[in-house]
């Protein structure tokens, strides 16, 4: 296994000292002592506090488009639409200690928002892809992404609004809206319920008579 180059192991220190004392209290100090080098081999690399929170930003997108590549290649057979893909990746369960990164990169970025620029270059041509541009827009598809991500939202702020039953029932559910969205359908048309669900306002079947 190749070890870990000077600045994976500075950025993997920023990001162990931004999980543990918040982006707001990270110096670049701390950090050259977390990746055990010297302040000016740090200073090689990242000449300031603002350049390598912004680094750890583009870690973390490049981390979320690498998880989307694979699941691409996952789904490529089952010819999944970009926007089920996207779906997928958004509504995996994110551990603990994702949850307090994404936390603090989140302060990072309320206290900095030109930090948000290098996500912001890459942004439009991921929801071009998701829902479309110009006359190719799909407003049910762009609905089923800002639900995701308002679900998304909520779970990085620690709150669940659902039950883990209820949860798994609405994901279903919005990844069959998608898979009929990749079909070319919409939301008015469709009404199908996810798998192991009922029929909305379907009957139960007569019992036979003895």
């Amino acid at each position: 296994m190749a070890r870990p180059s000077s600045r994976e192991k500075i950025l993997a220190a920023t990001e162990a000292l931004v999980t543990r004392v918040g982006a707001v209290h990270l110096t670049l100090d701390a950090v050259a002592e977390e990746a055990a080098m010297s302040k000016g081999g740090l200073l090689y690399h990242f000449k300031t506090k603002r350049e390598l929170l912004q680094a750890l930003v583009v870690e973390h997108l490049n981390d979320k488009l690498e998880a989307l590549a694979e699941q691409r290649a996952l789904l490529r057979g089952a010819n999944a639409s970009a926007l089920e893909t996207h779906l997928k990746v958004n509504l995996c369960a994110e551990d603990a200690s994702s949850r307090k990164m994404g936390v603090a990169l989140l302060a990072a970025i309320a206290n900095d928002p030109t930090l948000l620029v290098p996500i912001e270059e890459r942004f439009d041509d991921i929801l071009s892809e998701v829902w479309g541009t110009d006359e190719a827009f799909n407003p049910d598809a762009a609905l089923l992404w800002l639900a995701v991500e308002g679900l998304r939202f909520f779970n990085l702020m620690g709150i669940q609004p659902l039950t883990p039953e209820q949860r798994e029932k609405v994901t279903a559910r919005v990844l069959q809206l998608a898979s009929d969205l990749g079909e070319g359908g919409s939301l008015h048309a469709t009404n199908k319920p996810a798998p192991g669900e009922k029929q909305p306002g379907a009957k139960e079947p007569a019992a036979e008579k003895e």
